[in-house]
């Protein structure tokens, strides 16, 4: 069966769900699954749904022209360099923090582009989601706790090309602020990308 009227798909996942990649699922038995049909987004909430929808767009659709990028703050991934140089190329202007450079102060001191890109390593800390983060140069943790609490101002498109940076607190029944994800919507982020799992840096 096709599905010819809806093109988009918001889907509001809660608790156990979260962790499950539903854009996969079969639909019915022809072997076509949701991401074949429809173009997917998840939301931590409708509210916060809606709070993405009605950020003013500070640039046009499909024009980007300034990312700012993390590549590979401990040095351990192979392709970080790669991938970084090919996002590169879709922007008027990269400013892209190598290596020992990615500190957390210079991160948080270069905070206005329409997209960031941060391709290092993740955490997700299922004792203490607060405490979930992205691992920065020198061992420097850019923490959830901080990431609620910063003011983007150009409503970016976040990649975070990282280990487990999609997953939330499934114990909790309100989610609202448990990943990584949520926690740069909740701080002006227009869109996110993220990851389920423990990703290769190959695969990335």
């Amino acid at each position: 069966q096709r599905y010819p009227v809806a093109k988009r798909m918001v889907l509001v996942p809660n608790r156990e769900l979260n962790v499950l990649p539903i854009h996969a699922v079969p639909l019915g038995s022809g072997g076509l699954r949701g991401l074949d049909e429809f173009e997917v987004f998840y939301a931590p909430s409708l509210t916060t749904f809606i709070q993405c929808l009605n950020r003013p767009a500070l640039r046009e659709v499909g024009k980007a022209s300034r990312l700012m990028a993390v590549d590979n703050p401990d040095g351990t991934l192979k392709f970080s360099g790669w991938e970084i140089e090919q996002a590169s190329t879709c922007f008027d202007q990269a400013r892209v923090l190598r290596k020992q450079n990615a500190t957390l102060e210079s991160v948080l001191a270069d905070l206005d582009a329409d997209e960031f890109y941060f391709s290092c390593h993740g955490a997700f800390d299922t004792r203490n989601p607060m405490a979930s983060c992205l691992l920065l140069a020198g061992g420097a943790q850019l923490q959830l706790a901080d990431i609620v609490r910063l003011s983007i101002r150009r409503n970016p498109t976040v990649v975070l090309s990282a280990c487990e940076t999609s997953l939330t607190d499934v114990s909790d029944d309100v989610d609202e602020f448990q990943g990584l994800h949520t926690a740069f919507l909740i701080a002006g982020a227009r869109t996110i990308l993220g990851t389920l799992w423990s990703v290769s840096d190959f695969t990335t």
